[in-house]
Order: structure tokens, then C-alpha cells, then sequence
């Protein structure tokens, strides 16, 4: 048995991989981890820093790793599962077999243009345009106010994220590119990733967008499931 931790992208919650149980092998257990503002956390204040984010995980998941673990995250939960996996590597603990890192490209300084500054319109249709938020949070005024200062505040995270000045080799460990194919990332965005490992890398394309995991969930969680099969002892 495996456990594999799966971290949400901008504004989700658990709730997003609820339902990838029942389509992962029988010896993967699905493993959900919330983020404080949203869920079953929704009383509990935002991040100031992915940093805190990666704290706050790291002391919630350290005793339920088991004997054998992997990471996935997609977008923003992509930065979370390297981010956790060196902060593993920091504390001395053992690393993940497997790290599943989706929907983004390697980490780089954006200096101007942050999406979390856009004027409410404008953050609207941002998000629209990339099919990820569900239309009935902006058409209804009550959840528009609940979710979209949270999502805002993760765009945040992300956008003045600062990566480490030397990332090379910092993951001893396997690690898979997940991306859709009509994505914005280009192919040099995805293999700059490989300086992380000295283990097998590989970039996986998949057909649709940035929710790609939502349009070919089958499809992705199958190539999860072949995946860590080769890790089985």
C-alpha cells in the first residue's frame, strides 16, 4: 500500500480530489489534505506566505506518511508538493517515491502584471476563461464574497513566490510533469523541472488546458495508478 497526498490548486479544497478514490488502483490510498480558509478548515485564517503553508502541512501529515508515500499537486498545490518534499528532506524525514507535479511550469520571478491585483471584473473573467471555478460562484453574490477573496489571496501565494536559488538535485526522487496540452506553458517551462532530480523524470502531456485533471481525469489517474505500480515492492 502507498499513500499519495494530494494538494489543491488556487482556491480548492479536498473536495476537488473527493472523487479520485474510486478510479486509483486498489493499493493506492488516497490521502486528502486540507488548507486552512476552505472546507472543513473554512473558520481558519488564509496564508500569509506559502511558507506558512508548507509548515502547517508538514506538522499535520509527518506522523501519517506510512511506509511508502507519494506527492501530487496541481498549479499552486504543484508548488506545494515540492515545497513539502524539501521541507521533509530539511527535517531529516524520508522523501516521497513518486512526485506528480501538474498544471505548472518551473517556478520563476514574475515582476509585474499579478493576476491577485486585477480589478473584480477583470479577476472574473481571468478565472473564467480558465474553466477551473465553477460559473454558479459568480453568479451567486454569497459565494462570489465567500470563495473568490480566497482564491485571490492563493493567487497571491503564488505570484510572489520566491523559488530557492539553487533547486538543482533537491529531490531525491522520481518525479512526472503533468500538463495539458493547450496550457500556456511552453516545453522549456516543463524540462527546466528536471534540474530538481538525479532520478528518472518525465514530462506527460495530456489533451485539454490548465484543468486538464478535470477534462481527462481517467486518463490522469490512470497514468498515476501505472506509475506508482512500478514503485510496488
Amino acid at each position: 500500500m502507498i499513500n499519495l497526498f494530494c494538494f489543491p490548486y488556487a482556491g480548492g479544497s479536498s473536495y476537488v480530489f473527493a472523487s479520485w478514490k474510486k478510479h486509483l488502483n486498489e493499493n493506492i490510498n488516497l490521502k486528502l489534505t486540507e488548507l486552512a480558509g476552505r472546507g472543513t478548515r473554512i473558520g481558519e485564517p488564509l496564508y500569509p506566505s506559502i511558507d506558512e503553508i508548507i509548515d502547517d502541512l508538514y506538522h499535520k501529515i509527518k506522523g501519517d506518511l506510512g511506509e511508502r508515500f507519494a506527492f501530487f499537486g496541481h498549479s499552486m498545490g504543484a508548488l506545494i508538493a515540492y515545497e513539502l518534499a524539501a521541507k521533509l528532506i530539511k527535517e531529516n524525514e524520508r522523501v516521497p517515491e513518486h512526485l506528480f507535479l501538474s498544471g505548472r511550469g518551473f517556478p520563476k520571478i514574475k515582476e509585474d502584471n499579478f493576476v491577485h491585483e486585477l480589478p473584480e471584473e477583470e479577476f472574473k473573467n481571468t478565472l473564467l476563461n480558465l474553466e477551473g471555478t465553477p460559473k454558479e460562484i459568480f453568479q451567486n453574490e454569497e459565494l462570489s464574497k465567500l470563495f473568490l477573496p480566497i482564491i485571490r489571496s492563493d493567487y497571491k501565494l503564488v505570484e510572489r513566490y520566491i523559488p530557492k536559488e539553487n533547486m538543482s538535485q533537491s529531490i531525491p526522487t522520481e518525479v512526472s510533469i503533468l500538463n495539458g496540452i493547450n496550457d500556456a506553458f511552453t516545453n522549456d517551462d516543463l524540462q527546466k523541472w528536471e534540474i530538481i532530480t538525479n532520478k528518472k523524470f518525465v514530462i506527460k502531456q495530456f489533451d485539454g488546458g490548465h484543468f486538464f485533471i478535470n477534462e481527462k481525469k481517467e486518463e490522469v489517474l490512470n497514468y498515476i495508478s501505472q506509475t506508482l505500480e512500478t514503485h510496488t515492492i
